[in-house]
């Protein structure tokens, strides 16, 4: 099958990103040997060693930029110092991530290396008087592909170049106006670079040959190319939580709903839209990992995510009731929230309980240990508490899916206001803190919870490599 996938990777796109949907979807059907062909609009020319740290390097790719400079090189040659000219003379002071040229006893240039590995050159500043005039970009294939222009520390020009050095493009970053050599030969003026490569994109996707499916990261530019695209090849847009995203290029729910999407939940509102949503995790189960063994403590994992500060605080207190009903019943909060925050609302409980004086001091003490509040978490990170968690909480309207695999890979139950790719199909929604209360209490008994995780460990099998990727390819083949 071939599918033809339009990504958002960026020039500052990590290659390690372990909730990457897009990057863990490629990786799951190159698995398969599915054929699968990145269509490129963004410049990216460290891309060949971006690929091979993200251990995609048998994906296939076009990319606008590479039609537009006519690049012809495939494979990675990092241009080295010995390959540039210097003056005669020149001094070359070496630091770990870059080298200071001196010419004359003046700064001439500063040569750039890659972050963090400092293995191949990024970009040369050449300086006049002190300040930048002109940066040159190193393409991973051995050449310059790009010029910045500078006059007093100002951007004022943009310049694109072929692998020969002859320029292809050149943008007044003033004014963003744009001269381009187009691929056939002809010259065309464009108000932006974004309409020129958008161009060739459109052109490109609208020539190519038995595409099945075309599968859309969202942002500004593959929205607007999918809207030309999709009365002639089947569209659908992959609606993940985007955490590498580029801030300038979102997009609203109401723009990408006016596609059919596939996405890791149900949608809140989907009766009232036309396009429709296919529910689907990208994220394999790693079944390596051992099942949840709780160890004396019923831990309650929440990660919090998205959601307003009253509601936040409403489920907490729901929570810190069931702790004090409870002394086994331990909640871990995990907050990638700024503007939320338990710590007063949590003291502010314990003080009012020790004021009142219902409670022993030692139960006082044992409360407030119940209690375990953390910033976001990664994945390795996030496995530790999985290791002996009872039950994971996600509210949000928008669920982490990264950490729902890994949930499901160590067998431990999910509670979510909507139903996830990742939950089992009778599984009940939590629509009120009443919900929240009765389905914890339920789980609190022992039989019920190993009942619930033996559930899950059947689940797991549907979500190996082999068995999600054939999944995914007979849901695209029915698109």
């Amino acid at each position: 099958m071939n599918v033809l996938l339009l990504p958002t990777w960026h020039d500052n796109s990590n290659p390690k990103n372990q909730v990457d949907s897009t990057l863990a979807l490629t990786k799951l059907l190159l698995s398969n040997d599915e054929q699968v062909l990145a269509v490129l609009s963004e410049y990216l020319p460290k891309f060949r060693s971006w690929l091979a740290q993200a251990e995609i390097e048998k994906i296939q790719y076009w990319s606008a930029f590479d039609a537009l400079q006519q690049v012809t090189l495939t494979d990675c040659k990092p241009l080295r110092l010995d390959d540039f000219t210097w003056p005669a003379g020149a001094q070359f002071i070496r630091m770990y991530d870059r080298i200071v040229v001196l010419a004359d006893l003046t700064h001439y240039a500063t040569v750039y290396f890659t972050y963090p590995a400092a293995d191949m050159i990024d970009r040369i500043d050449l300086l006049q008087h002190g300040k930048p005039y002109k940066q040159l970009t190193i393409d991973d294939r051995g050449f310059v592909s790009r010029v910045l222009t500078y006059d007093d520390n100002q951007l004022i020009e943009i310049a694109y170049l072929s692998q020969s050095g002859f320029v292809v493009a050149q943008q007044d970053y003033r004014t963003g106006l744009v001269e381009a050599q187009l691929p056939d030969g002809s010259t065309q003026n464009l108000s932006s670079m974004n309409e020129l490569i958008r161009g060739l994109v459109v052109e490109h996707l609208l020539a190519a040959k038995e595409v099945e499916t075309v599968l859309v990261e969202p942002n500004a530019d593959n929205l607007a190319i999918a809207e030309q695209i999709q009365r002639h090849q089947p569209v659908l847009v992959l609606d993940y939580p985007n955490f590498g995203a580029d801030l300038n290029q979102e997009v609203s729910r109401k723009e990408i709903e006016e596609f059919d999407t596939v996405s890791g939940q149900n949608r809140l509102d989907d009766q009232h839209l036309a396009s429709k949503n296919l529910v689907l995790g990208p994220y394999e189960v790693d079944l390596s990992q051992k099942k949840s063994q709780p160890k004396g403590q019923f831990v309650c994992y929440w990660r919090l995510g998205l959601m307003s500060a009253d509601y936040a605080n409403h489920i907490f207190t729901a929570l810190f009731e069931i702790a004090m009903k409870n002394p086994q019943f331990t909640l871990v909060v995990e907050n990638d929230m700024w503007q939320v925050g338990f710590q007063q609302l949590l003291a502010d409980k314990l003080d009012l309980i020790k004021q009142v004086g219902d409670l022993s001091e030692e139960r006082q003490e044992v409360l407030a240990s119940q209690f375990v509040l953390i910033d976001w978490q990664n994945s390795q990170q996030q496995h530790a508490y999985l290791d002996t968690a009872a039950v994971v909480l996600d509210l949000a309207d928008q669920v982490d899916l990264s950490l729902h695999a890994q949930a499901l890979a160590h067998a431990v139950p999910m509670l979510t206001k909507v139903k996830t790719a990742y939950q089992l199909g009778d599984a009940q929604q939590i629509q009120s803190t009443k919900d929240l209360v009765d389905r914890l209490e339920w789980l609190l008994n022992q039989e019920n919870w190993q009942m619930s995780q033996q559930k899950l460990l059947d689940l797991q099998l549907d979500f190996t490599k082999d068995k999600l990727s054939q999944r995914w390819l007979a849901a695209l083949q029915n698109i």
